[in-house]
């Protein structure tokens, strides 16, 4: 099954015990919130519909097994 930018952001809320980016970001920890951004950035750049089909573009925004991994790691190194 095909993991998205939206079940990555799920899964860091869940691992640092958040219910909202905000909590994760609360901190106003640079490094947190740079690293959020940059997961908006990475689901704009990969979604595959476009906002009028879909409210929540990171839910269509697919990434390799790979490149969830890695960035996985990357946000836990930030918890």
């Amino acid at each position: 099954m095909s993991k998205t930018v939206r079940d990555l952001k799920n899964q860091i809320l869940r691992e640092a015990g958040c219910k909202t980016h905000f909590e994760w970001t609360q901190s106003r920890d640079e490094s947190r919130m740079r690293f959020w951004d940059r997961l908006n950035k990475l689901g704009w750049e990969k979604r595959s519909k476009e906002p009028e089909q879909c409210g929540d573009i990171d839910a269509t925004a697919n990434l390799s097994d790979d490149e969830y991994e890695v960035l996985l790691d990357q946000a836990r190194s930030l918890v």
